[in-house]
């Protein structure tokens, strides 16, 4: 049907990307009589220029058409550009589906002497955009189209469904796919489009994250360029694809991941055997300097002033044993008793008599053993290093939930759940350094004030605590690293603030 000169064509999204093939360029005189053929007309309508030359034009004109040329012929008659998209007859009588452009040819008192003529061939365009549409589908790509003078803009099905959008849930407007850039990304990709833009730069690449329509993001790689300026330079239409590149980022980041935690474990590894070695060789000195205090107060009358004084000599080196203790066990210095346990059985138990009186009230204490009655969650670990880290875990959670001081009760609930868990090899290499294999999950969750980024990248190292000053060591969490990596696991923690904690322990399994 007749348009206007300049609006785009249905498929004209593709065509801009295809580009246009070589047009039949063709002089008409005022009766229709041919002055002129280019090559690309000889080859469209399969008559070379010596015969099409001095021919008239309605011999390409379908019959059907006829009504359709004369009214065209008239407007352009009347001075005015007319673009038709239409049927045309080659010479071997095939129908060819052309889009024909005519502008009228003026003299110089302004009257209508002749027509210039354009035939682009959209039959072998269209069969262009349709080869693009498929290699484009098999590549899962979505195509973007932006008219960057009004704003319009055309978003492929495929670009929709990428983000789990029907077609018609985006407008047809920038703005519907520019508020769904993260916010973090938005100055950022639109200061790449504007290097683009302004620079000759072949191609806007960026990789950006939008919004999908179930409220995740997705990451993409953005691809584009200016196809089409105005005449003073200025950037009018910019053609695009994007390709969900999503499960490339979860990897890279996985990775990443992967190798702080190593990171963190070389470190942890070095620090451990410089206090292991420290602590061990003070644990010698104090066995000494307690025995001496032990053999002096002994010796003295007990209402001597020096017997009270050994008697603090004595409660100090005491308190500085449980410090070694917990140096050698970040340290994974120290001996352990291994035997076989049942968790199912254990941990039940020990929260009842050695957890329960710890926490009080002011902490609701649960237990879950997601296994079959009578199946058995066996491990091998020292047992009172084993209660260690479960009397550690628990008091952690309780001032989590509590603030820190006896002064402020704590108010949530601590649960120890436990479960059979296998780790295939993709799930072990984000435990590293675990085996694929069975393993024994203890999971252990507060309702507490949870920790932020930074809080949960330090967790586990020495001597950090957010504790106030004489509340903390640094040391809880480490030495349960340590006595949980010396029984061959792992532990990690999950948490946000204002959304709890959650330690998750793997131990192998017997």
């Amino acid at each position: 049907m007749p348009t206007t000169e300049g609006r785009p064509a249905p498929d004209g999204h593709l065509a801009a990307v295809v580009g246009a093939a070589a047009d039949a360029l063709v002089g008409l005189a005022r009766d229709g009589t041919i002055l002129s053929w280019n090559p690309a007309a000889e080859r469209l309508f399969g008559v070379p220029a010596a015969e099409a030359v001095g021919a008239s034009i309605v011999t390409t004109v379908p019959d059907d058409r006829r009504a359709e040329y004369e009214a065209a012929t008239a407007r352009v008659h009347a001075g005015e550009t007319v673009s038709v998209e239409t049927v045309r007859l080659a010479r071997d009588g095939r129908r060819l589906d052309v889009r024909w452009t005519v502008a009228p040819i003026l003299d110089a008192a302004g009257a209508v002497v002749g027509r210039a003529a354009t035939f682009a061939d959209l039959g072998e365009r269209r069969l262009l955009e349709h080869r693009l549409a498929l290699a484009l589908e098999s590549a899962e790509d979505g195509l973007w189209d932006w008219d960057m003078t009004t704003g319009a803009s055309f978003l492929s099905p495929r670009w929709c469904a990428l983000l789990g959008y029907a077609p018609d849930e985006l407008t047809g407007h920038a703005d519907s796919w520019i508020a769904l850039l993260h916010p973090d990304d938005r100055d950022r990709v639109w200061a790449n489009v504007q290097a683009h833009v302004a620079s000759d730069a072949p191609q806007y690449a960026a990789e950006q994250r939008l919004r999908h329509r179930d409220g995740y993001w997705v990451w993409v790689q953005a691809r584009g360029k200016v196809v089409a300026r105005d005449a003073g330079g200025r950037a009018t239409r910019m053609i695009g694809t994007i390709h969900d590149i999503t499960p490339r980022k979860e990897a890279e980041l996985a990775l990443r991941e992967r190798e702080a935690r190593l990171s963190h474990l070389h470190r942890l590894e070095a620090v451990g055997q410089l206090a292991g070695g420290i602590a061990h060789e003070f644990n010698n000195l104090l066995t000494v300097v307690l025995g001496h205090a032990e053999v002096a107060r002994q010796a003295i009358a007990p209402g001597h002033d020096a017997h009270d004084d050994l008697a603090q000599v004595q409660a100090a080196g005491e308190r500085a044993r449980v410090l070694v203790r917990q140096l050698l066990a970040f340290g994974r210095r120290q001996w352990l008793r291994l035997q076989s346990v049942d968790l199912a059985t254990h941990v039940p138990e020990r929260c009842a008599a050695l957890l329960a009186p710890v926490l009080g009230g002011e902490v609701l204490l649960r237990v879950e053993v997601d296994a079959p009655p009578g199946t058995a969650l066996g491990v091998h670990v020292d047992v009172a290093q084993l209660d260690q880290v479960l009397v550690n875990l628990a008091l952690n959670a309780r001032d989590a939930m509590r603030g820190f001081g006896p002064a402020r009760p704590a108010a949530g609930t601590l649960t120890f759940a436990l479960d059979a868990h296998a780790l295939d090899a993709g799930a072990a290499a984000a435990w590293a350094p675990l085996e694929p294999g069975a393993y024994v999950r203890l999971r252990v969750r507060d309702t507490g004030h949870g920790m932020d980024a930074e809080t949960r990248r330090r967790a586990f190292e020495p001597f950090y605590t957010t504790k106030p000053v004489g509340e903390g060591t640094g040391l809880g969490l480490p030495m349960v690293e340590g006595i949980v990596a010396q029984s061959g696991g792992a532990v990690r923690v999950e948490s946000a603030p204002g959304a709890g904690a959650c330690f998750t322990l793997l131990f192998p399994a017997a």
